[in-house]
């Protein structure tokens, strides 16, 4: 299974007369990242945005605007000036999960926003303290089944991708009442933890203070 980590948007119905007076882009274009920086979706878009701004002769500003599993920054981006000149990285979280758990946000993806490109595909990994005994995704089901209520697990926020994996890894270990609590607080606490592979996960997986039990897609 892959992931949509980040794909480029701009606000919808940018009105085609703009470009015919003005050769697009004249001036530097914000990208609204929204997630604090040094996450994955952070480091895409920093990686992206040099080879961006020169194909398009103007300066790429990376604007991080993280909160509410990235709902926040994409209705930022939803409701700007539809210029060309604001675009979102957006991710599931705030494309997807967000308005399907609360249709009452303050924007509406199909209408509000306009995509790009895709930019990104990653996968997910599921990685332990190393006190926790499991050493395979079966292993850790069964781990979580014979305590229930005793696990807990941590993401890049509540409504994110990552979250909607834990919660996936919880229904298949029968609703063992694993629950969903900050990466540090989870990791600190004898848990794990279910995210988008960037390099501080690889950094600990190495330095073998956690453990890589599991990961989506078709390879590894």
């Amino acid at each position: 299974m892959k992931i949509l980590l980040a794909a480029l948007l701009l606000p919808a119905l940018v009105a085609a007369s703009a470009y015919a007076q003005t050769a697009y882009p004249n001036r530097p274009i914000r990208v609204i990242v929204p997630f604090p920086a040094g996450g994955p979706s952070d480091v895409a878009m920093r990686t992206i945005a040099p080879r961006l701004a020169e194909a398009l002769g103007q300066q790429i500003i990376i604007d991080n605007r993280g909160g509410a599993g990235g709902a926040t920054g994409t209705e930022l981006v939803a409701k700007s000036s539809p210029d060309g000149y604001t675009l979102l990285a957006g991710t599931i979280g705030g494309l997807a999960v967000s308005p399907t758990l609360n249709p009452q946000l303050g924007y509406n993806t199909l209408r509000d926003l306009a995509p790009i490109t895709q930019t990104v595909n990653v996968a997910y990994i599921v990685t332990l303290h190393p006190s926790v005994p499991a050493k395979s995704i079966k292993e850790l089901l069964a781990l979580a089944r014979s305590r229930p209520g005793k696990l807990n697990y941590g993401t890049s926020g509540a409504g994110t991708g990552p979250h909607l994996a834990g919660e996936l890894l919880n229904m298949m270990a029968g609703h063992a009442r694993v629950a969903h609590a900050r990466p540090r607080r989870a990791l600190e606490q004898h848990g794990c933890g279910a995210r988008a592979r960037h390099a501080g996960t690889i950094r600990r997986f190495h330095s073998r203070r956690n453990r890589q039990v599991g990961q989506s897609g078709q390879s590894r």
